[in-house]
């Protein structure tokens, strides 16, 4: 990998941002992820909806702030548009300028 790097003129800072990058997500967390996804595509779409409504329903329920706003059949319907992202720790997901406020 690296050769590869520096036979296409990547920077040094780039390979190193590269390189995190990998060993986070060859980390335990990023492997059940990965386990998980394939546990999903095996179970029948009923089973998987079944899981996916445990897992993201009890996660949603627990929330202290979402179970005073929503009822409980709100957040279990959610759960089926729920879709989950794998970002590395200096991924920027959301930036907001102070400039958009009123």
């Amino acid at each position: 990998m690296t050769a590869y790097m520096r036979k296409k003129g990547i920077t040094k800072e780039l390979q190193i941002k590269i390189k995190k990058y990998l060993e986070y997500a060859l980390t335990e967390e990023s492997l059940i992820k990965a386990n998980d996804d394939t546990i999903k595509s095996i179970l029948s779409g009923s089973l998987r909806n079944e899981l996916i409504n445990q897992v993201y329903g009890t996660m949603l329920g627990t929330n202290s702030l979402l179970s005073k706003i929503f009822e409980l059949s709100f957040l279990s319907k959610v759960t089926s548009i729920i879709q989950e992202r794998f970002y590395s720790p200096e991924d920027v997901v959301c930036l907001v300028s102070s400039n958009n406020f009123l």
